[in-house]
C-alpha cells in the first residue's frame, strides 16, 4: 500500500525556497508527485551521508535534498548542468554538480550511502553498464530510489513521447518504459532488494502531463532537447499545477490500489556479494 502522505512539511519549505521556485520543474506535476517519496528516501540517510542524484538534469531533487546530506548531481547534458549550477550555486547549497554519463560515473567504489535515479533508465544508452555503475559507486546497504515510466497504465505510452522524440536529444526515450515485473527483475539481477514499489500518475495526472508537454512543444515549436530547455510557465499555469500536484498525490494514495499508473516508484537496498 502507498502510505505516502498527500501533504508534507516539504511543501511549505518549497514555497519559502526561492531557489526551488526558480526551477521550472517545481511546476511539473510529474516532478511534484515524487517529492514525498524523495523526502522519505532522504530520511533513511544520515546527515553525514552522501547521496548521488544520477541524471539530475537541472537539479530539482538535488536542491530538494541539499539541506539533508552531501549531494552530488551528475548528468551528461552540459547545458542542464550549467543551468543547475546557476539555480543552485555551490556557496548556497553545497551541491556538487558534474557532467558525466550513467555508464561511466567518475567516483570511486562504495562512495555513496544513497542514490536517486529518477526517470533516467529509459534514457540511457546501455542499461546493464549503468546498473553496474550504480552498484559499484553505492555502499553495501546503500538506499536507492528509482522511478521509471510504466507501460501498464490506462493510457499505455500514449502521452509518453510527446516532446521527447528528438533522436539525438538527452530527453529522448530509448525505451518506452517498464512493466512492474520487468523493473523488479532488473533490480534483482543486480542484487538490489526492492523494499517498496508503487504506481504513480494514475489518471488525471497523466492527462494533465500530456497536455502540458503538448502545449510546451507548440510554444517552443520544437522538441525538448534537455531539461535546460524547459520553459518557465505562466502564472495561471503555476496555480493549476499546484492544484494538480495534490490531485496526483490523492490518486497515488487511493487509486493506485486499484489501477496501474504511468510511473513506477521503487525503494530498494543495494545488497553486495561478498
Amino acid at each position: 500500500m502507498n502510505d505516502i502522505p498527500i501533504f508534507t512539511k516539504m511543501d511549505k519549505i518549497n514555497k519559502k525556497s526561492n531557489l526551488n521556485l526558480r526551477n521550472p520543474l517545481f511546476y511539473s506535476v510529474g516532478t511534484r508527485v515524487r517529492i514525498p517519496h524523495v523526502i522519505r528516501f532522504s530520511e533513511k540517510i544520515s546527515n553525514e551521508g552522501k547521496i548521488l542524484d544520477l541524471g539530475c538534469g537541472i537539479g530539482f531533487f538535488s536542491g530538494l535534498l541539499s539541506s539533508k546530506a552531501s549531494i552530488y548531481g551528475v548528468d551528461p547534458d552540459k547545458k542542464s548542468i550549467e543551468k543547475a549550477k546557476q539555480l543552485y550555486p555551490f556557496k548556497k547549497t553545497n551541491i556538487h554538480f558534474r557532467e558525466c554519463y550513467g555508464e561511466n560515473i567518475p567516483f570511486p567504489n562504495n562512495s555513496f550511502d544513497g542514490l536517486i535515479c529518477s526517470e533516467v533508465l529509459e534514457h540511457v544508452n546501455n542499461i546493464p553498464l549503468t546498473m553496474n555503475e550504480i552498484c559499484r559507486v553505492c555502499k553495501a546497504g546503500g538506499k536507492i530510489l528509482i522511478t521509471v515510466p510504466s507501460i501498464e497504465g490506462i493510457f499505455g505510452t500514449f502521452f509518453l513521447n510527446i516532446g521527447h522524440s528528438l533522436i539525438n536529444g538527452y530527453e529522448h526515450h530509448r525505451r518506452s518504459g517498464f512493466t512492474k515485473n520487468e523493473i523488479e527483475n532488473l533490480l534483482e539481477k543486480y542484487n538490489i532488494t526492492v523494499k517498496n514499489i508503487y504506481y504513480s500518475k494514475v489518471f488525471l495526472t497523466e492527462i494533465f502531463m500530456g497536455i502540458t508537454k503538448l502545449f510546451h512543444s507548440l510554444i517552443k515549436k520544437n522538441y525538448i532537447e534537455g531539461q535546460y530547455d524547459i520553459l518557465e510557465p505562466p502564472k495561471f499555469f503555476k496555480i493549476i499545477s499546484n492544484l494538480f500536484s495534490y490531485v496526483g498525490r490523492f490518486e497515488d494514495r487511493f487509486l493506485s490500489k486499484f489501477l496501474k499508473g504511468h510511473m513506477i516508484i521503487i525503494e530498494g537496498v543495494i545488497e553486495k556479494k561478498t
